[in-house]
């Protein structure tokens, strides 16, 4: 599949976790947008996104991806390991 291919959220994050898989965090980390740009609501796209990011050392952007997971689901275990990784990236 390729990133044209994923015409849902769904479709765009298993896209995300293959190239992640395969060691392409940028694609990843692209797949992961285009998944939350369809589905605003997709908390573990946005976590998914965070740990890619992660990977690239883009901490802030990291950062921000748990955040968003986190405040979509608050008590769901994705939030809770987005609020670990927050506090491992030296955040709250």
């Amino acid at each position: 599949m390729t990133l044209a291919g994923c015409g849902n959220a769904t479709a765009c994050q298993k896209l995300g976790l293959v190239r992640f898989e395969e060691g392409l965090y940028v694609e990843a980390v692209t797949a992961y947008k285009k998944a939350v740009a369809i589905d605003l609501t997709c908390a573990e796209a946005y976590y998914n996104m965070g740990f890619a990011c992660g990977q690239l050392k883009q901490n802030a952007p990291a950062a921000a991806a748990y955040q968003k997971a986190n405040d979509l689901e608050p008590k769901s275990e994705i939030a809770n390991l987005a609020r670990e990784a927050i506090r491992r990236l030296g955040g709250r």
